[in-house]
């Protein structure tokens, strides 16, 4: 198996997993980057997308909690983050984002059942605070 196959394997098995997971909104991350054709016959070259942006992203909540926002870089084989990777994980984590490196689909779950768990933790304090 390549190592994109090997990594969109990986990627879509997080993807499966983490959205039978009730309070967890997960979707993949696609740059879109090419020529885009209008209808009139004229093209332009379009970029959509953040560089380094994690390849799964969303949101834990839990009741009585704000959403808790999350990413996920999916690396098979030796990969490492690259440096947009790593810029972007820095500036989500200074916004209080978890950004994980996952490698396994068994990693992936235990990253969002640690974050349900402090989703509940903030709610339980929220409520105490009210």
């Amino acid at each position: 198996m390549s190592s994109t196959a090997e990594h969109n394997a990986l990627r879509n098995e997080c993807l499966i997993a983490l959205g039978t997971i009730p309070g967890v909104r997960i979707e993949i991350y696609e740059p879109t980057e090419g020529k885009m054709l209008f209808a009139n016959g004229t093209t332009a070259y379009i970029r959509r997308g953040t560089p380094g942006h994690t390849d799964l992203t969303g949101w834990v909540s839990a009741d009585g909690c704000p959403a808790l926002w999350f990413g996920q870089e999916i690396k098979t084989g030796n990969a490492r983050r690259n440096p947009n990777q790593v810029a972007f994980h820095a500036r989500a984590e200074k916004d209080n984002a978890s950004v994980r490196i996952i490698r396994s689909v068994a990693e992936s779950v235990a990253h969002i059942h640690e974050l349900i768990a402090l989703a509940r933790r903030i709610a339980a304090m929220l409520r105490g605070a009210a």
